[in-house]
């Protein structure tokens, strides 16, 4: 192996999953000075699309991880179907979020190497959080 630290599936119930997740969308609605209650996508399944930028067709996935320096997955049963995804990651509180980095879903799928994460199931698809471009250079693709 590459030394990489492949991050292993918390025993986190759904509640704190989608808890964790609606943290990690609004951190990004303030970082990019977005209005969550007009942007923010809430139809019980997202179906992968967390926001959609205003002014815009472009649609982000906002992933979390409460892993230092995880990984950016997605599970054969929940591809990325968004045009942009961001990766965020706990640093410190329940409520610190730290932007990790963004890439494109075709660069995800171009990238991405596959694991098991999770027994009897198939493979993920997974991409080093270090590995993925800085959020200030995000506009480029929006």
């Amino acid at each position: 192996k590459s030394g990489e630290n492949i991050q292993k599936r918390s025993k986190r119930t759904s509640a704190e999953i989608n808890r964790q997740g609606l943290i990690a969308e609004f951190a990004i609605c303030q970082h990019f000075a977005i209005d969550p209650l007009r942007h923010v996508t809430r139809n019980g399944s997202d179906g992968g699309v967390d926001l959609v930028l205003p002014g815009s067709d472009k649609t982000l996935q906002i992933k979390y991880t409460p892993v230092k320096n995880g990984m950016l997955i997605a599970g054969n049963n929940q591809p990325i179907t968004a045009d942009v995804v961001i990766m965020t990651e706990r640093c410190g509180g329940m409520l610190d979020v730290r932007v990790v980095g963004y890439t494109t879903r075709e660069e995800f799928y171009k990238r991405a190497k596959r694991k098991r994460f999770r027994a009897n199931l198939p493979l993920d698809y997974y991409v080093p959080g270090a590995t993925l471009w800085p959020i200030r250079d995000i506009w480029g693709v929006l």
